[in-house]
């Protein structure tokens, strides 16, 4: 075999390498959008389903909650849930606070106990 022809069967390889990269990318993008339109149905939603609904880190959510910023319920007393309608007002309406203030609220919260 040649040179060139190992060359080109190469460059044939990367093409539909490319290609199959290009599918799974839209496939990953459908599935993300299915998975959105799935979390807006539920009534409630768990920290992790929150997380990917509202576009905010995990350890974010959890500052919130711990400064009284996000209601939440803990029926079973360690897993949170979220209703979604509350969530919806509070993506919708609540105003833009800084990452400092919301430190500034757990500090003050902390030294109150």
């Amino acid at each position: 075999m040649k040179a060139e022809s190992v060359l080109q069967i190469f460059k044939d390889i990367k093409i539909i390498l490319q290609k199959q990269n290009a599918v799974l990318l839209s496939h990953k993008i459908i599935l993300q959008k299915q998975n959105a339109l799935l979390l807006s149905q539920k009534n409630f939603l768990t920290v992790e389903e929150l997380a990917v609904y509202a576009g905010i880190t995990k350890s974010w959510i959890y500052k919130l909650t711990s400064a009284g910023l996000l209601k939440c319920s803990k029926p079973t007393g360690k897993k949170l849930y979220f209703k979604r309608t509350e969530i919806d007002d509070w993506l919708l309406s609540n105003p833009s606070l800084e990452k400092t203030s919301i430190t500034e609220i757990l500090e003050k919260r902390k030294s109150k106990r």
